[in-house]
């Protein structure tokens, strides 16, 4: 599992999203594999955490929203 900061721009707020990336598995004679995941840790809006705000669905939403990969993403490891 990785570590990564991301910003993104949810329902019009600007967020920095810390999340645990797992990268997907290959699938084996024994193993069933495993597809990618995306895990948020974190939302700052500005100053404030607003993580412990947000509802389950909110939450998946933006690790969604982590999941879609454009070519201008910049990616960069949490502190």
């Amino acid at each position: 599992m990785l570590s990564f900061t991301r910003t993104i721009t949810y329902c019009g707020v600007e967020l920095n999203v810390s999340y645990d990336y797992t990268p997907p598995e290959a699938r084996g004679a024994f193993y069933p594999g495993c597809a990618e995941e995306y895990l948020a840790t974190r939302a700052m809006a500005g100053d404030v955490d607003i993580y412990p705000l947000l509802t389950v669905n909110q939450i998946l939403e933006i690790e969604r929203v982590l999941g879609q990969r454009d070519e201008d993403d910049c990616w960069r490891m949490a502190a």
